[in-house]
């Protein structure tokens, strides 16, 4: 989620006592939390229930924020926090592999044939798109944080409980398999792609983020008033 005026507006708002601010926030985040649910639980029940108690959460704890500068690293801590605990108590077998070293050492495939129309950076960052939606949602939540959400590997893997050394890993697995994925995809259709790297991987988060919205959002909203009441 980005830092905007408005947005700070409306939470101070609602810290001050105006309950109009927390309903501004949801319109002006919904989207941004979804987007980030959907990327690890591609359950859309579940994905609702998670975005339910993702807000409950922060209207819960919001009035408690003592600079509203901060509105963003709080509200990153909630969200990764709580799509973490649902990764371990789903993908328990994800974790254990990743920490046994089993994505460490991702194979690269330089056996690519090019052709003579060439992709430029948007075309790239289509294909790029696709393979996002085969990451495992431990890789997912990674990805998001570090090539979407651009933060630090520090911040990272105190958001989500383990070493800096295990997010580098997870990062590099994640860019090493994203571009032999396109690179197959060059082979396969005789083209040539920019390169595929981090700059690649945030243009193809944008794209894909443009063109995601919470499904009825005036509902769900209903449904978290009634979870916090």
């Amino acid at each position: 989620m980005i830092y905007t005026y408005e947005l700070s507006v409306q939470v101070k708002k609602f810290i001050a006592g105006n309950p109009e601010g927390f309903e501004k926030i949801f319109v002006m985040t919904a989207d941004d939390v979804y987007f980030h649910v959907s990327m690890v639980i591609r359950d859309p029940e579940e994905t609702e229930k998670m975005v339910i108690k993702i807000y409950k959460k922060l209207y819960n704890g919001i009035t408690r924020l003592e600079k509203v500068e901060k509105v963003i690293e709080w509200y990153n801590q909630i969200l990764y926090n709580e799509l973490d605990a649902w990764v371990a108590k789903h993908y328990m077998d994800l974790i254990l592999r990743d920490a046994d070293g089993k994505y460490d050492n991702p194979v690269r495939n330089v056996d690519v044939l090019y052709g003579e129309k060439l992709y430029n950076e948007a075309e790239t960052s289509l294909v790029t798109l696709d393979y996002l939606y085969e990451l495992n949602p431990l890789h997912s939540l990674t990805a998001l944080a570090y090539f979407y959400d651009k933060m630090a590997v520090g911040q990272i893997s105190e958001l989500l409980q383990v070493d800096d050394e295990r997010i580098v890993k997870r990062v590099k697995y994640i860019t090493v398999t994203i571009e032999d994925f396109c690179k197959q995809y060059a082979k396969s259709h005789e083209v040539r792609i920019s390169p595929v790297d981090a700059h690649m991987i945030l243009l193809a988060y944008v794209q894909l983020a443009k063109s995601v919205e919470l499904p009825h959002p005036n509902k769900v909203f209903q449904k978290v008033i009634e979870a916090v009441q």
